[in-house]
């Protein structure tokens, strides 16, 4: 399960304490930088929209690189 925000992270762990090691933030693929959440775009504007688009392709791409050396 790869949640966009700690908050999310924590509520689902919270409600299902067993599962917490199938938890992680989408952030935390890319080891060379701190977890964070990724911003919700929603009213946002047009750059806004942008940057997350290419916050969510780019941990995609480390998770993808991560699932392929880690299976």
């Amino acid at each position: 399960i790869v949640p966009m925000t700690a908050s999310h992270r924590d509520t689902i762990v919270n409600a299902v304490p067993a599962g917490a090691d199938k938890v992680r933030l989408m952030s935390s693929f890319d080891t060379s930088k701190a977890e964070k959440d990724v911003d919700d775009p929603m009213g946002q504007s047009r750059e806004c929209y942008s940057r997350v688009r290419d916050e969510i392709e780019e941990g995609v791409s480390k998770m993808v690189m991560f699932l392929e050396t880690n299976n």
